[in-house]
């Protein structure tokens, strides 16, 4: 389900919660065990930006914001001391076949972990 968008623009935008999308790979929970329907966070950061892919084949400019940054983003809003949220407002390319690979490759390896690890909801 698409977050939001502008029909004139072909613009959509998603927010991607970490406990169904996963985390991105740079955050120190991407390789921690997301429990929906029992797939690691890297699993589903994948299959996320499979699905992002294709919204983009259909010509269609896609801008995304993760769960982590905005709550960030809201406790400094309610300070007053928020940047705009276009600072935290990120736009979907392609990624390229490497980023691909190692994507499929980040997966498998936290994929051969949760079979050594139980999944616990949080």
């Amino acid at each position: 389900m698409v977050w939001g968008g502008v029909c004139q623009r072909r613009e959509i935008v998603e927010f991607l919660g970490n406990y169904y999308h996963g985390f991105p790979p740079k955050h120190p929970q991407h390789l921690s065990f997301a429990c929906v329907g029992g797939k690691t966070s890297p699993e589903l950061h994948r299959e996320t930006f499979e699905r992002l892919d294709l919204f983009l084949e259909q010509n269609l400019r896609v801008f995304y914001v993760w769960e982590h940054e905005f709550t960030e983003w809201q406790k400094l809003a309610a300070t007053g001391e928020a940047p705009p949220i276009s600072r935290i407002l990120r736009r979907h390319t392609k990624r390229s076949s490497k980023a691909r690979r190692n994507a499929r490759k980040s997966a498998k390896t936290a994929a051969a972990g949760a079979k050594r690890h139980a999944c616990h909801a949080s």
